[in-house]
């Protein structure tokens, strides 16, 4: 694969960027809906529609049909003191402390950037994200042989 990260072995992380977050959100997806990342998983991630930058098209968009309301967004939203019913103005003062929340719960995990991340830093979380997922099902499938 080439791209903004050069030419990357598909399926190794090691070394790229968002590296730790990417590995640390593959481990909690793995605890949220064990086989996420299959090929045979009740909706599949495609990744050449993976977009981290796009609510349905992200990984949990994908695994949940959409980053809002998956149920792991539910509980954070609920956690944090808000009603998940409604939906937030993200430029009033309450969608400014949500966008917040969010970061702090979903950053460290390589499943959100602040507001300002340009698409370039977006691509790069998206090009990991991918490459790790490739990675799983390549070696899920050599095992099953």
């Amino acid at each position: 694969m080439t791209g903004i990260l050069g030419s990357v072995d598909i399926g190794s992380i090691a070394g790229m960027p968002f590296e730790i977050p990417v590995r640390r959100g593959a481990g909690w997806m793995d605890t949220e809906a064990p086989g996420w990342w299959k090929r045979d998983y009740t909706a599949p991630i495609q990744l050449k529609k993976l977009d981290m930058s796009d609510p349905n098209r992200c990984v949990l968009g994908q695994v949940y049909g959409s980053f809002y309301p998956c149920p792991p967004m539910v509980r954070t939203l609920s956690r944090y003191g808000y009603n998940p019913d409604v939906v937030l103005d993200q430029d009033s003062i309450v969608g400014r402390r949500l966008d917040q929340d969010i970061l702090e719960e979903y950053g460290p995990r390589g499943l959100a950037l602040p507001r300002s991340a340009g698409m370039d830093t977006w691509d790069i979380l998206t090009a990991t994200w991918r490459a790790l997922i490739q990675g799983r099902r390549n070696q899920f499938s050599n095992r099953s042989k």
